[in-house]
């Protein structure tokens, strides 16, 4: 099991003692990914004896303690932190920031931190991609603008900085408390397996799932096609999963229903966790306009990327390669998207495309990985 190095947060009592504490869910969370947490005291000296006599596959940031730039109390603290960000970048160690370990990591990268309004005690959705659909929140302070050199990866509804990483990847910060919640997202242990590596698999990495959604005629297929053709040419290890193709594989059981139609949309999902757990990228189109099963697919899989093609029904009828629209509209078949049965808009894709009567697959499938990678 690999040791990481866990910060503490400083209480003095009422005879003014001044004492290192760790949230004790920090122990079971670690566990659960296949890690084990060395506390560091808030001693430099005796820290970096800590650090140069034991291995460890990483250092994490924990919470509490308010930065001095804030009001806060614990200079000791702030100062040993410092330090072993700039260990951590001379020896190329990665590091994780939670909560206050993201605004210190900022700060020291020349960002500075603002009061923010309804971010102690609650919860929230974020905006971004390979994160959680929604997180804790216990802070009153956070950062609104990153500097150059820090990649955003997530913000909350109100612009407040959720998530961030270097460009090499070997830093990154989150505003939440992983360690808070009653199991780790699949989001958060995939964060900490890229960073410090899970357990009894070195250099392993999930696949990721492409979710291409839209309705019948969008181009859904065409441009799955060409991202596989995209990821295979990297190198990639990538499946194609089409709707019409996993009907016939795996749901050819079920009717066309709403109530068939969601059980088919969650066999897709499950099916493409399994294989991006075993390293696959997984390309899958399928119109599935369900809100709660693309919003599990953001809680279970870990790289999960969200497309949505968006078509105006006029331009989709238009089209009809399947003939499917005219068939509806002549009361030939029934439980069509956009016609008999209502469908629900992707609320949160990671990447809009507004659909053209033309478009180049190929372009259109490099814009993709450009942008979502």
């Amino acid at each position: 099991m690999k040791l990481v190095g866990l910060t503490q947060r400083i209480d003095a009592d009422a005879r003014g003692e001044r004492r290192d504490a760790l949230e004790r869910r920090w122990h079971r969370f670690l566990a659960r990914c296949g890690l084990a947490g060395v506390p560091l005291p808030n001693d430099a000296a005796a820290a970096e004896a800590l650090l140069d006599r034991l291995p460890l596959a990483g250092i994490i940031l924990t919470g509490g303690n308010d930065l001095a730039g804030a009001g806060g109390d614990a200079p000791e603290r702030d100062a040993l932190e410092r330090i072993l960000i700039e260990r951590a970048e001379r020896e190329r160690w990665p590091v994780l920031g939670v909560c206050r370990g993201l605004q210190l990591i900022a700060v020291h990268h020349g960002a500075r931190i603002e009061r923010v309004a309804g971010h102690a005690g609650t919860r929230h959705l974020l905006d971004g991609h390979g994160v959680p659909a929604e997180v804790n929140s216990y802070h009153d302070w956070g950062v609104l603008e990153s500097p150059p050199q820090l990649l955003v990866r997530a913000r909350s509804p109100d612009g407040v900085i959720e998530a961030i990483e270097t460009r090499d990847g070997r830093l990154a910060a989150i505003q939440w408390h992983p360690e808070r919640e009653p199991s780790p997202a699949a989001a958060d242990r995939h964060l900490l397996d890229s960073l410090f590596g899970g357990p009894g698999r070195p250099g392993a990495s999930e696949g990721t799932v492409y979710w291409i959604t839209g309705l019948s005629g969008a181009g859904k297929t065409t441009l799955g096609r060409a991202l596989v053709d995209r990821l295979r040419a990297a190198g990639r290890p990538a499946l194609l999963l089409d709707g019409d193709s996993l009907r016939e594989a795996i749901a050819a059981d079920l009717g066309h229903d709403m109530a068939d139609r969601h059980r088919s949309a969650m066999r897709n999902a499950r099916l493409c966790r399994l294989l991006a757990s075993q390293g696959a990228d997984v390309v899958c189109c399928t119109i599935s306009m369900f809100e709660d099963v693309r919003s599990w697919n953001r809680d279970h899989i870990p790289r999960y990327r969200e497309i949505y093609l968006r078509a105006s029904l006029a331009l989709l009828e238009a089209r009809d390669p399947k003939g499917i629209y005219a068939a509806a509209r002549r009361g030939e078949i029934r439980h069509v998207w956009g016609v008999d049965l209502p469908w629900e808009e992707p609320r949160r894709p990671d990447l809009v495309i507004d659909v053209e009567d033309r478009f180049d697959p190929d372009t259109l499938a490099g814009h993709i990985l450009g942008e979502l990678r």
